[in-house]
């Protein structure tokens, strides 16, 4: 079921009002899509930072394991 086919607040507002372009409904509508924007941007912010954390920690560890190997060929 949509948020507009429900009931809207206390005043009794229904997917009618939407649909007869009611201000307050249209300003509901345009708070809750920038709020979703926001979210998803913040979210998708942690994710670019955790994944860069990760490819910092892979770099670290290709790097361990290469010298493992240049010291495992020297010594035989």
């Amino acid at each position: 079921m949509s948020y507009c086919s429900a009931r809207l607040g206390s005043h009794g507002q229904t997917a009618d009002a939407c649909a007869r372009g009611d201000t307050k409904c249209a300003q509901f509508y345009r708070w809750h899509g920038e709020l979703e924007a926001a979210r998803t941007a913040e979210a998708e912010g942690k994710f670019r930072e955790y994944a860069a954390a990760l490819g910092g920690h892979l770099a670290t560890c290709d790097a361990l394991l290469a010298l493992v190997r240049w010291y495992r060929d020297r010594v035989g």
